[in-house]
């Protein structure tokens, strides 16, 4: 399946179905999280925290989300994104639970009240299972998972980025 969009009268860029992982590297990885953060427009003051595959006690990206009632009120709330450019592995219960309760501990400054998951592969569905329990119990942070098949979706709505880091053919 092929979904065809065009952005302010440039050539129409066609997104396929599914996404070239394997075309991208572990930074490549973490800088497009970075633009997909920037596009939302939810998120602001996106910063990558350290170099890839350095000791970053699990963070690579730290943004503020708005979040707002849709008439006055909006706060800011400090969200970090961990990347795991693992085609071919899933992230397991043991992986988040570790970055949680041993990495976690270690991270400084304001309270981080969102913690987002990205990788190239998937959740094994242990890990999922986890990470539902813990937000049902309404545990800090809360924490959202994005697999391979959530990026597609979501590069699906900015076709120019898919195009900026060589995802299509």
């Amino acid at each position: 399946e092929i979904y065809t969009l065009s952005l302010h009268d440039a050539l129409p860029i066609c997104v396929p179905s599914k996404i070239h992982w394997d075309r991208i590297d572990a930074d490549g990885f973490e800088r497009l999280l970075g633009r997909l953060l920037e596009q939302s427009g939810a998120y602001f003051r996106i910063t990558r925290l350290m170099n890839v595959n350095a000791a970053d006690a699990g963070r690579d990206l730290e943004a503020y989300r708005r979040v707002g009632d849709g008439l006055i009120s909006e706060r800011h709330e400090r969200v970090i994104v961990q990347a795991k450019h693992w085609p071919a592995r899933g992230v397991s219960a043991s992986d988040i639970s570790d970055l949680v309760y041993t990495k976690l501990p270690l991270w400084e400054g304001e309270p981080i009240r969102g913690l987002i998951l990205a990788t190239t592969g998937s959740f094994t569905q242990e890990a999922v299972r986890w990470v539902d329990d813990h937000n049902l119990a309404a545990k800090r942070p809360d924490i959202a998972l994005w697999s391979s098949n959530e990026l597609e979706a979501l590069l699906r709505k900015w076709p120019a980025v898919v195009a900026e880091f060589g995802l299509i053919d």
